[in-house]
């Protein structure tokens, strides 16, 4: 293992979080068209995950001895944009939340010039931010027809 490789539990569970919104994408790109559109599921996933995010940003943060006003503020961020983003349902705010999540390893770099991370966390963070930042995205169009 790298020290740019996870452990393989963590790249497990990881990228096992990107199997429901990709069924749900899938679900609505494959199945016939009808009165339930799965894509609508995604971004109340995405936003949990984004909350989730922060908190793990707040742990990280909260370890120093004095922690960094700035990194607690951005911690606290992410749940409170979900909510709003949850809130409001329409497709702009579902492509806001696709573009916090995709622009998120920006905050894990300010992160990472304050407090020790795991050597593997950046490379871990980006591909699963990429990964639901897409399927969150990709889960609008449907919404459309």
């Amino acid at each position: 293992m790298s020290d740019t490789s996870p452990p393989r539990i963590v790249q497990w569970l990881g990228y096992g979080g990107l199997i429901p919104p990709a069924i749900m994408v899938a679900a609505d790109y494959l199945l016939p068209p009808g009165p339930v559109r799965f894509g609508g599921l995604v971004v109340p996933y995405a936003g949990l995950i984004f909350a989730f995010l922060g908190g793990t940003w707040w742990a990280f943060a909260s370890r120093e001895k004095t922690p960094e006003p700035s990194l607690m503020a951005l911690a606290v961020a992410p749940p409170l944009m979900a909510f709003l983003i949850f809130f409001t349902g329409s497709m702009a705010a579902s492509l806001l939340l696709a573009a916090l999540i995709a622009i998120s390893p920006l905050v894990d770099k300010l992160l990472a010039a304050q407090v020790t991370l795991p050597p593997w966390w950046m490379h871990l963070r980006f591909r699963l931010s990429m990964g639901l930042a897409g399927l969150t995205a990709l889960s609008t169009y449907p919404l459309l027809l």
